[in-house]
């Protein structure tokens, strides 16, 4: 029993950390020796429970535990039929991230039917800072999680847009919470353009990011308002298939209020739901 219980007190300790303890900072906040926290945590680590941060010696909660978070079905799950549907409307590459320790990482992924030179690939690591899929993330992350974040990630630049130096990343994070979503234009892959919005969970906290890609080319400005839309729509329905409820979803509900946005979306050569 009290291997049990040493082990719930270390998962919810690393629960109340997202950047992550190391194993004498775990020891001495649970007054549990220290071999016994190595022991515990390689037998969490084995199992997806917790994983160790990149090169550090710390340790965050890993998907197996997040999973549990997320309530009885896994995001992945619940994702999927709003991606599929996503990707045959825009016939773009869509794809689900989700933040594991200090690293975003893709979990989920449907190719698109058209063409599109893009490196990203389930289970692979994308750049917190150039990458639209974990500045979506990264935007309503709690600002000391976002700190520990960027600077345990090195802020390498892909092409001439990606930003830099922490001051330029959060300005960015800033404009993601202003609008909603993240524009990714050309900052992580030459001529490829990527759109991606926040996924929440039953008490809105935001636990992944569900982005469309598509090359520069194909994203013209009636493209580009158009997919936005689609790709907000998905999001919408993932964090609805999670449980969340989203307040401003019930304004504008009157049938008078529903046609006019309607005959808005018209009079701009644009019928789709918003």
């Amino acid at each position: 029993m009290q291997v049990l219980v040493r082990t719930l007190n270390m998962l919810t300790l690393l629960s109340r950390h997202p950047g992550g303890r190391t194993l004498r900072e775990i020891s001495d906040a649970l007054a549990i020796p220290i071999a016994t926290v190595h022991r515990l945590m390689a037998v969490l680590a084995d199992n997806e429970f917790v994983v160790r941060t990149g090169d550090s010696k710390r340790y965050s909660l890993g998907p197996a535990a997040l999973s549990l978070a997320q309530g009885v079905r896994r995001v992945t799950a619940v994702a999927r039929p709003p991606m599929d549907r996503l990707s045959e409307r825009s016939q773009e590459t869509v794809f689900l991230t989700e933040l594991v320790g200090q690293r975003a990482v893709c979990v989920a992924m449907v190719e698109g039917t058209r063409p599109l030179r893009l490196f990203v690939r389930i289970g692979q690591e994308l750049p917190v800072h150039a990458a639209a899929s974990a500045r979506a993330l990264l935007a309503f992350a709690p600002e000391r999680q976002v700190d520990e974040v960027l600077s345990a990630n090195e802020l390498t630049r892909f092409t001439d847009e990606t930003p830099e130096s922490v001051a330029s990343v959060k300005s960015v994070l800033a404009e993601i919470r202003k609008r909603g979503y993240d524009v990714c234009d050309q900052e992580l892959d030459p001529n490829v353009c990527a759109i991606s919005a926040p996924v929440r969970a039953a008490d809105g906290s935001v636990i992944a990011s569900v982005t469309l890609a598509a090359p520069i080319d194909r994203m013209d400005p009636l493209s580009r308002k158009r997919d936005i839309a689609l790709l907000k729509e998905c999001a919408d329905e993932i964090s609805a298939g999670l449980g969340y409820r989203n307040p401003a979803s019930h304004a504008e509900t009157t049938p008078v209020q529903r046609a006019a946005r309607t005959d808005n979306n018209r009079k701009g050569g644009i019928e789709y739901a918003l």
